[in-house]
């Protein structure tokens, strides 16, 4: 019998919401073209290293003992949160995958999907190329869905190790009208996707919702959710909320109090979901905070994120595509703005037609079984 399988790749064990959204969402997107797919359990390294307890022995004075200690229990906390989810929602292999036998996911399956997250920025990574699958597949097809870069290819050696990289694959999609400029100006041809959260519709995410402890769900609040967090934001979001009347709500991933709101700690994604769902009104700098408050059809503003990255052309991509690039608050502009008007907000085309880039690189997965 032909191997149908379809394994994707991507960053499944980060403890981040994003990360584990998109992951969950390209497996749904998969399963409804009719095929069983799972997500190969590829461990990077570095990767696993960024969610691991601080080595205590490592800190001189009390204080920063103390602070260790904490930092630890908010660690264990958030990823016991994080592997509750994927053991409930997410299909993983029992085959666990490194460096040193990586190769064997392409035994293992019929195709690979890379993707979606920042899977071919090299930086992320620590400069790991299994994300690229630079060995031979063998029968196995190789597809990228919106695998997203994160940096410009400016070199005459990055341009050559980007060339080497994508070779072989059977189709290549990106997250961002950048990364594809980038991709066509070294001759590699790739059409632009949706990322994955939004190829589900804001019922099925809030399938999954659990309300939150510390929200008793008669609230009216705005919500902040940030990458970064920078002084403004906050200002921004005291100003919008003290303008409509609502309570302040922070989903606080760090261990200070945010003075002024009301801060929920160590959200589980399930409780993530259930506070944007409910929110009146959302302040982010992040892609997925505006993605979802896409989804969820929410009023809200977006700030751009301070760092010098490419990480802000990913929401404005987005924005644009939907009309809504007015919500992209740079410098001094107004703040306050007209609530949405979803009746005019259309989600469909970019969902269509990443629908079909999927549907068109499995059919050729269903060809190769025939």
């Amino acid at each position: 019998m032909i191997n149908k399988k379809i394994a994707t790749l991507t960053f499944h064990r980060a403890v981040n919401y994003g990360a584990v959204f998109q992951t969950y969402a390209l497996q749904k997107a998969i399963e409804k073209e009719g095929f069983e797919t799972e997500v190969a359990d590829y461990r990077n390294a570095f990767l696993e290293s960024l969610h691991n307890p601080h080595d205590l022995s490592k800190y001189k004075t009390i204080l920063h003992y103390i602070k260790a200690i904490t930092k630890n229990r908010v660690k264990r906390d958030n990823r016991a949160n994080f592997e509750s989810f994927r053991r409930a929602h997410i299909s993983i292999s029992q085959n666990v995958y490194d460096e040193k036998n990586v190769s064997r996911i392409a035994e293992d399956y019929a195709a690979v999907i890379v993707g979606s997250d920042q899977v071919w920025n090299l930086n992320c990574t620590n400069q790991d190329e299994a994300y690229f699958l630079p060995f031979s597949t063998g029968t196995a097809k190789k597809f990228s869905y919106a695998a997203s870069m994160g940096i410009k290819l400016e070199t005459d050696e990055l341009k050559a190790t980007y060339r080497r990289l994508t070779e072989g694959f059977d189709a290549i999609s990106v997250r961002e009208v950048q990364a594809q400029q980038e991709l066509e100006s070294i001759g590699v041809p790739s059409v632009v996707c949706a990322d994955p959260t939004l190829l589900l519709d804001g019922c099925e995410w809030a399938s999954l919702e659990k309300k939150p402890q510390g929200l008793s769900g008669n609230e009216k609040y705005l919500l902040v959710y940030v990458i970064v967090e920078t002084p403004t934001i906050f200002e921004k979001a005291k100003k919008i909320a003290e303008e409509k009347g609502l309570e302040l709500v922070y989903i606080n991933e760090g261990l200070l109090k945010k003075g002024g709101f009301r801060n929920l700690y160590k959200l589980s994604p399930e409780e993530w979901l259930w506070a944007f769902r409910h929110a009146s009104y959302i302040v982010t700098n992040s892609f997925h905070g505006t993605a979802f408050s896409l989804n969820f059809a929410r009023n809200f503003v977006v700030e751009p994120l301070p760092v010098k990255t490419n990480a802000n052309s990913r929401i404005t991509d987005l924005l644009d595509c939907v009309g809504l690039r007015s919500h992209f608050i740079e410098g001094d502009s107004n703040i306050f703005l007209e609530d949405v008007d979803y009746s005019s907000v259309d989600l469909s085309v970019i969902k269509k037609q990443s629908q079909q880039y999927l549907k068109d690189i499995l059919g050729t997965v269903e060809q190769q079984g025939n």
